[in-house]
């Protein structure tokens, strides 16, 4: 279990399936603009990373 403690943020980001995810983080707007700018304020190398999906339970 991690320690919540050692966070100072979070974000969540939805995509409607792992393609979409993927595609953005193989685009060159991505790789030229996003990224270079999260380095200002995220420490990559101990960023925790999950990735997980919904289901729905209940319905209609």
């Amino acid at each position: 279990m991690v320690d919540v403690d050692n966070f100072d943020g979070t974000a969540e980001l939805w995509f409607d399936n792992l393609e979409g995810l993927e595609n953005t983080l193989n685009s060159q707007l991505y790789k030229d603009k996003v990224f270079p700018d999260e380095k200002k304020f995220l420490d990559h190398e101990n960023t925790l990373v999950t990735i997980g999906n919904q289901v729905e339970i209940i319905s209609d």
